[in-house]
């Protein structure tokens, strides 16, 4: 991550269909990206890459907006 997590989230799901089990790791960084990470266990999740959430909008609304658009608020 470029920057230092604001809020952490995380889910252990144990029971349930098999490929959904696993850890869910989720952070949100204060300029309004969250990052994702999934493992089936600790160590795959060590490993894992995560996945990067932003937010696009149009050209038409990025006009009439200041700035870009942010994730505020996460939550599994």
């Amino acid at each position: 991550m470029e920057h230092p997590a604001v809020y952490l989230d995380s889910r252990c799901i144990d029971n349930g269909e098999e490929d959904l089990k696993g850890l869910y790791v989720l952070a949100l960084i204060e300029t309004g990206v969250c990052y994702f990470w999934f493992g089936q266990n600790i160590e795959e999740l060590c490993d894992s890459i995560p996945a990067k959430v932003s937010l696009s909008i149009e050209d038409s609304l990025s006009r009439s907006h200041h700035g870009a658009p942010t994730i505020l608020a996460a939550k599994f």
